[in-house]
């Protein structure tokens, strides 16, 4: 079986177009992190001194009134009265920052963190005293820790990254089945039935081998543009999900590693779900063109909810306008809700689900709604397999 996996890479994986596409998406990747994130890395150094400040004069939450009094004093060096700067001071050195006009906003960013630390902590405690923090995904907290909560949403907040494992896969097995039969081999490689199903095999245990390479290839990038162009480290990886922006709900004892490691898994997921459609298209076609050209066609329609949901309802880019949502919020989100859970494929971003628990009623019981799109794409897997392995006599199919 080994050496069957060695042979199908080396016939239409391991070639020149295949590292092209590679390399396409490798700079794709860099320039989808770079567009979400340049922000951060812009500015980068000047946070991280004064957040390593506040770290080593150990300010915490209790300091809240400290801080804000600081931002008056701040204000009035900086602004007249009439609110125009007042260039002599604004490029001063700061008591945290290289200067008075960094620090004055700076500040601002941590006593946002302090509310927002002093708000989920308050509901903790509001839910656990209600006996309801079982039933929802939430126990009681003690956040204490100030953060650089942007770093944390740049590094985090990259929604349509899921997408390039998946592209790669579709390029590379478009021509898994249909490579014999462009080559007039068909009727050779299938000759006895006990051959077709071992080459099946083979080939479905090579498609899954190179879903899972994909992502390890595609999210180690991702990694790493967060360790070296952000500046993630440890500390901050176990950050508490909830300070990341668009998550203030998330269940707790939810980290950003954590979030992280359940994306690339559902990621990974995702990736095999194209794959084996993809797979099977190339057998039901026996054209590798036609095959790439209509599992591209599933893939798209399959994300295209995920997309508007980023671009449109949910973009920070563009002026809240309902002109330019094609249904009203409260309509797409009911819509997206049901796709959420029938679509497998939009497990390449599990956001929706991440953001805050959620459920279905069915009956008398409760389900997490998570369950339903990872037990279609099982199913999906299975009946793809089942299939690929049914072929008529002769080989014909």
């Amino acid at each position: 079986m080994i050496q069957g996996m060695k042979f199908e890479s080396k016939k239409y994986v391991l070639t020149w177009g295949t590292l092209l596409m590679l390399l396409l998406l490798t700079f794709a990747a860099i320039g989808l992190m770079h567009f979400n994130e340049y922000g951060y890395v812009f500015e980068k150094n000047t946070r991280e001194i004064f957040f390593t400040k506040m770290k080593d004069q150990q300010i915490s939450l209790a300091d809240k009134q400290k801080l804000q009094e600081e931002v008056d004093q701040l204000q009035t060096e900086l602004y007249r009265e009439d609110g125009t700067p007042i260039k002599t001071e604004i490029k001063k050195p700061g008591k945290y920052a290289g200067t008075k006009l960094d620090e004055y906003g700076f500040l601002g960013e941590a006593i946002d963190c302090i509310d927002c630390i002093q708000k989920r902590n308050s509901n903790m405690e509001l839910m656990v005293s209600d006996y309801q923090g079982e039933l929802v995904g939430y126990h009681k907290e003690k956040n204490t820790t100030i953060v650089d909560q942007k770093k944390l949403t740049a590094a985090v907040c990259c929604e349509l990254y899921g997408v390039l494992p998946c592209l790669f896969v579709i390029f590379v097995l478009s021509n898994s089945f249909s490579i014999e039969w462009e080559s007039h081999l068909a009727d050779v490689v299938h000759v006895t039935r006990k051959g077709r199903e071992r080459i099946i095999l083979t080939k479905l245990l090579h498609g899954v081998f190179w879903s899972v390479i994909s992502n390890f290839y595609f999210w180690g990038i991702y990694l790493a543009y967060q360790w070296f162009a952000v500046g993630m480290r440890s500390e901050d990886w176990s950050s508490p999900l909830f300070l990341v922006e668009g998550y203030q709900m998330c269940a707790s004892g939810l980290t950003i590693f954590g979030y992280i490691l359940r994306q690339i898994a559902a990621s990974a997921l995702a990736t095999i779900v194209i794959a084996v459609i993809t797979m099977l298209l190339s057998k039901l076609t026996r054209k590798g063109i036609f095959a790439l050209l209509a599992a591209l066609v599933i893939f798209i329609l399959g994300i295209i909810p995920d997309v508007m949901e980023v671009v449109l309802y949910n973009s920070i880019f563009l002026v809240d306008s309902g002109e330019r949502y094609f249904l009203p919020r409260p309509e797409f989100y009911r819509l997206l809700k049901i796709e959420k859970l029938g679509n497998p494929i939009s497990l390449f971003q599990i956001k929706y689900f991440a953001q805050q628990p959620r459920y279905i009623q069915l009956g008398q019981y409760q389900y997490s709604m998570v369950i339903f799109p990872l037990l279609i794409a099982v199913i999906l897997i299975g009946i793809c397999i089942m299939l690929l392995l049914w072929t008529k006599r002769g080989g014909k199919k």
